[in-house]
């Protein structure tokens, strides 16, 4: 027998890219340590609120099977990342907030990012490095107008990607009414 304890879920579905629309020109900045050209550090929103809407609405739907209790979420964050040459972002996680999401706008193949294992030091320490073990890496396999939503505390980070556009975002969560 076995059991897989402390699993880690994260979230796939679809959303249509034409629904996601800007109310003014987007202003892009080179940010974090990689340089990686996006909006995040800009304080304005950039979508428009029917878009804001649209995406929330299909973050509830694609949650909605699997949590068995009312909730309702708040979009706290909302970005656009531009990756031109070779543009990567380094390690990182999601503070103040809940649950992340990235939509793939733009792709030349598949998703570049790369999800990490908590555990990943300790089983790296532990076992050398031995991945039928323990995985310590996971990279979906998404494609243009899909979005991933995984808990903020997963560290993640993307591969060097050239032409590439995503929009990422965080999540507040709330469980309502009955259920919990």
């Amino acid at each position: 027998m076995k059991i897989d304890l402390f699993s880690i879920p994260v979230f796939i579905g679809n959303i249509d890219l034409k629904k996601i629309k800007y109310s003014k020109e987007l202003e892009y900045e080179k940010t974090w340590h990689s340089r990686t050209l996006s909006t995040h550090n800009k304080k304005e929103n950039f979508f428009t609120e029917d878009s804001l809407g649209y995406i929330a609405d299909t973050i509830i739907a694609i949650l909605d099977p699997y949590i068995k209790a009312n909730f309702k979420i708040e979009l706290i964050g909302i970005w656009e990342n531009l990756y031109k040459q070779k543009d990567f972002q380094e390690p990182h996680i999601h503070i103040k907030s809940n649950f992340s999401f990235i939509i793939y706008k733009k792709l030349k193949d598949n998703s570049n990012t790369v999800f990490v294992a908590p555990h990943r030091n300790i089983s790296e320490y532990c076992w050398e490095n031995d991945e039928s073990i323990y995985k310590t890496g996971f990279k979906p396999l998404l494609k243009e107008g899909q979005m991933i939503i995984f808990p903020s505390f997963l560290e993640h980070y993307v591969l060097p990607s050239s032409g590439t556009k995503s929009i990422a975002g965080n999540i507040k969560f709330e469980y309502v009414g009955d259920g919990c």
